[in-house]
């Protein structure tokens, strides 16, 4: 594909990300979409074909980057195992505070059921869990992490403190208003603390 397309399908991706976190995948537009990213629709649905099919994108987008981070950032540091799962979450927290759209989105897929993500989601949750089992084998082994740990669970309970942060966003910002970055520092440092007293002897 030329570098024209994928510069016009990025275009079309940014505006669409943008206006399914502010209205949800049924009420927003094409028409908003193709006004706001100058592609006219179509071209949109040359891409894309429907609505329903340029929501899976912005979704399967958005997962990718978080297979990115898992995948190619967090590696198995032998030498301090508990540096590797602090990172681990550290990404993915980041990753949510950089992507207010990510999160918005996935708050309308709860209310909508998740018929979209349920279909899209389940290769980011099983490179997750690899990266995360990887870590947690060479940690049993070398005696650092108890036995016999969920972690199925244990990614559900790191993506769920991580996600609850910036998806109830508003209440704890207005909380935190005079002094942001040193809540959400803190915040970040009790996920480490409950999920390494969980997985640690």
């Amino acid at each position: 594909m030329s570098n024209n397309a994928e510069l016009t399908k990025q275009k079309i991706l940014v505006e669409a990300e943008r206006e399914f976190a502010k209205k949800g995948p049924y009420a927003s537009s094409i028409n908003v979409i193709s006004e706001r990213s100058t592609i006219n629709k179509r071209m949109i649905y040359h891409y894309y074909h429907s609505k329903e099919e340029l929501y899976k994108e912005v979704l399967r987008m958005n997962f990718n980057k978080i297979k990115i981070i898992v995948g190619e950032k967090v590696c198995i540091n032998q030498n301090d195992l508990i540096a590797c799962i602090k990172q681990l979450i550290k990404d993915y927290y980041y990753f949510l505070r950089d992507n207010e759209n990510y999160v918005k989105i996935m708050a309308w897929e709860e209310t909508s059921g998740a018929e979209v993500a349920k279909n899209v989601i389940p290769d980011t949750f099983l490179i997750i869990y690899d990266r995360l089992q990887d870590i947690y084998y060479e940690g049993v082994k070398q005696g650092i992490f108890k036995e016999q740990i969920d972690l199925n669970q244990l990614v559900i309970s790191v993506s769920g403190l991580c996600f609850f942060t910036f998806a109830r966003k508003e209440v704890l910002y207005n909380l935190w208003v005079d002094d942001l970055e040193t809540k959400l520092n803190e915040r970040l440092e009790h996920i480490y603390s409950l999920i390494l007293n969980t997985l640690c002897i």
